[in-house]
This record gives C-alpha cells, sequence and structure tokens, in this order.
C-alpha cells in the first residue's frame, strides 16, 4: 500500500513517476514536500538537513510525486446520501414555504372582508333622525353619543366619538 500525505485537509498518496510541473513531490529521504517549479525537477524550499544549502534539484529516485486520491466508494455514498437528503429537504422547505404562502393568503382574504365589512358599515350614511342618540359622560376625555338602528337586516349599536370615530359595539342580524 503506498504512504499516503494529508496537506491542507486534502489526502495524496506517493506515487514513483516522473514528476511534472506543479506537482507536489517528497524527499524520500527526510519527507519534505515540495511543489515542482520546472520539468527538470527543480524545486524550491527545500534544504538540504545535511548541508543547509537550498537544493535546487532533486534528481529522480530521490522523490515521489504526491497524487490526490480518488474519492472511496464509501465516500461517494455519503456524498450521495447526503446529496438525497439535502434535496429532500429542499422539498419539504418548499412545502413549508407554500403551506405558509397560501395559509397567509387565506388570512389576509379574511382580514380584507372584515375591513371591507367595517368600512361599508362605517360609510354608510344614518338617518341619525330614525336612530335615538344617547349621550353618555366622558370616555377617555371625549364625549361619545351612542347610534342604535337597524341597517340591511342587521341590527346595529355604535357608537361615534366627538372626533367623528365610529366604532361598531354591537351587529347582529335584526329579529323580524
Amino acid at each position: 500500500m503506498a504512504k499516503t500525505h494529508v496537506i491542507d485537509g486534502v489526502t495524496y498518496k506517493e506515487v514513483a513517476r516522473m514528476a511534472k510541473e506543479g506537482d507536489k513531490v517528497v524527499h524520500v529521504d527526510d519527507g519534505i514536500v515540495t511543489e515542482v517549479e520546472d520539468v527538470g525537477v527543480s524545486i524550491s524550499g527545500y534544504t538540504c538537513p545535511e548541508t543547509g544549502d537550498e537544493v535546487i534539484r532533486i534528481s529522480e529516485g530521490y522523490y515521489r510525486v504526491l497524487e490526490p486520491t480518488a474519492p472511496t466508494d464509501e465516500l461517494l455514498e455519503i456524498t450521495a446520501n447526503l446529496t438525497r437528503r439535502v434535496h429532500e429537504l429542499e422539498r419539504e422547505n418548499k412545502r413549508l414555504r407554500d403551506d405558509v404562502t397560501e395559509t397567509l393568503g387565506t388570512i389576509t382574504d379574511l382580514l380584507r372582508r372584515r375591513d371591507h365589512r367595517i368600512d361599508e358599515i362605517e360609510r354608510k350614511v344614518f338617518d341619525t333622525s330614525a336612530l335615538k342618540t344617547y349621550s353618555l359622560a366622558d370616555l377617555n376625555g371625549k364625549q361619545v353619543t351612542l347610534l342604535h338602528g337597524q341597517d340591511g337586516g342587521y341590527e346595529i349599536l355604535s357608537a361615534k366619538d366627538e372626533d367623528g370615530n365610529f366604532y361598531v359595539i354591537s351587529e347582529k342580524e335584526a329579529c323580524e
């Protein structure tokens, strides 16, 4: 089995072949790893441990080329499983997003209908001569008038403050 090295998180195996420019090589005597700069097997960053001199060339047979190892079947299987799980999670996430969007649409529609009904009631012009008005004491510092009558088959009890704000207190189907 070939000797392996882990460099910057990548696993390399030693191979006995001629080095090419850009290959990583390991010196067989001391295990120092460097990169080939030239096809003539010139290397940089290697200092001879015995003399302290920088070595420019290493002869063939005194180095091994380091080749990245291919992923194993186990790693391929793990990668495939993770890819499948990510895809499933993305599908589930999309489904949940769609459900939330649909629910928000329903809630928005209900709120819009409620607001429309409130606006409709507030826009109705009551013939105040037909309504009984009751003056109440101050409510939060404002004079409030109660209005009672029927509109569109509904019996309505409402209040209007001195600023013109209109409040529906009770709305129910009118009894005939």
